[in-house]
Parts: structure tokens; sequence; C-alpha cells
């Protein structure tokens, strides 16, 4: 599923919810990582370290839903280096695509 969403916005949901990961449980890909969950007309962000959860949304216009786990730190840094605007996101069944403009 491709959607166009706001950098900043973006980028602020996963560093916030990365805070919420366990570094030290690294049997499980899903304590490691964000949660993305698209249903409806929001996208919705999770994370738990077993002893604290997170749960936030972002309203997302775009038709269709997915499902996926995300390593924050590695999303966040390459976020971070983008300049302001849009980013195209490209969900597919094994990875994530970032674009803004020439940069892939």
């Amino acid at each position: 599923m491709k959607f166009s969403i706001n950098k900043e916005e973006f980028l602020a949901k996963i560093i916030l919810s990365s805070r919420i990961t366990s570094s030290k449980l690294s049997s499980s890909t899903s304590l490691l990582g964000v949660f993305l969950k698209k249903e409806k007309d929001k996208i919705h962000f999770y994370s738990t370290n077993l002893n604290l959860y997170y749960h936030g949304f972002m309203k997302l216009v775009e038709k269709g839903d997915f499902i996926t786990v995300i390593e924050p730190k590695k999303i966040s840094e390459f976020l971070s280096l983008l300049p302001q605007g849009n980013v195209e996101v490209d969900v597919r069944e094994k990875s994530i695509v970032l674009i803004q403009g020439k940069t892939k």
C-alpha cells in the first residue's frame, strides 16, 4: 500500500513510540519494533516493553489497510535527514520504502 504523509508528524510519532520499545529483549521482533496498523482513516502506532504500552495515531485519508512492524531507529534516522514536506511510504509484504523526491 502506498500513501503520502507529513514527514514531521510521522517522525514525531515514530520517535515517541520508539521510546517504549525493549532493546534488552532481543528475542522478539515485535518488542524491538513499532507496530503500525492502518485501518479506516487512521494509522495506529503501538509499542511496548512489557512494562509500559504506547498507542498513538495519525489521520490518513488514503484507502486500504495494512499491518507491519518497523525498526524505528533506522527509519527515524533516515527521516531526520530528509527536508520538510511529505514523504511517500510504500508498505510491502516484507519491507517499507520511504521516498521523497529523488531520495529513496
